[in-house]
């Protein structure tokens, strides 16, 4: 079984002008990937509630949905989760089988601030259909204008607001490569960004890295280290 997939960071916005053009040049349905309402699919992914919204950079419930062609039929199976057992609770989901689909993980915004990556994956990429899914959501994402494809189109000020989260410090990190700094900022960036990598670098790599990461994220000509 061949798996390919890829991440994006987009706002709701974004997420939103991405899936209708993707259901405007494919004839698709979704289904969320669980369910405790029983089999489940709808036309406009773009009209569901909380679309782009994360809570801590996990999933909230059919935001996790799979991607289906027309001409494909979904089948479902009820299974009992372990940890249900005792109140008798079913839970839905969609059986292995279904090897003509795309799975998307619609993440995007934390509380309309820090971005987390939305995911889109075929997990049976050799399957015909699944591959012409993703290849056609793929190029649509590629030629997306929405502001956050690019690096440098999220503000400092955003990113930096990672560190209150759990595992902040590592979010923070990981997240400043799409940061642009203001030069009002780049002093403050600095001992942020130096004091931050401290917890994991030896201090003296961090003061030179630090110094390089504020100038790379600096917009164009404004600051040099």
């Amino acid at each position: 079984m061949k798996t390919r997939r890829f991440h994006v960071y987009a706002g709701q916005e974004d997420l939103q002008d991405i899936l209708k053009e993707f259901q405007e040049k494919f004839d698709v349905y979704y289904v969320p990937a669980y369910s405790d309402e029983g089999p489940v699919s709808f036309r406009d992914a773009t009209s569901l509630e909380g679309l782009g919204t994360n809570v801590s950079g996990s999933h909230l419930g059919n935001r996790q949905v799979l991607a289906f062609m027309d001409t494909t039929v979904c089948l479902w199976r009820e299974y009992r989760w372990a940890d249900y057992e005792k109140s008798g609770t079913r839970h839905t989901s969609l059986c292995e089988g279904n090897t003509e689909r795309i799975d998307i993980d619609l993440n995007g915004v934390y509380q309309g601030k820090a971005i987390f990556p939305t995911q889109i994956a075929a997990m049976h990429y050799e399957n015909e259909t699944a591959k012409r899914l993703y290849d056609g959501l793929k190029r649509i994402v590629r030629g997306s204008t929405g502001p956050h494809w690019e690096v440098q189109k999220i503000p400092y000020e955003e990113v930096r607001q990672l560190l209150a989260l759990e595992n902040g410090c590592q979010l923070y990190l990981l997240f400043l490569p799409l940061a642009v700094i203001r030069p009002e900022e780049t002093d403050s960036a600095r001992r942020e960004i130096g004091a931050q990598m401290g917890k994991y670098f030896p201090e003296s790599l961090c003061r030179s890295v630090s110094g390089c990461i504020v100038a790379g994220s600096a917009p164009e000509g404004r600051f040099h280290a």
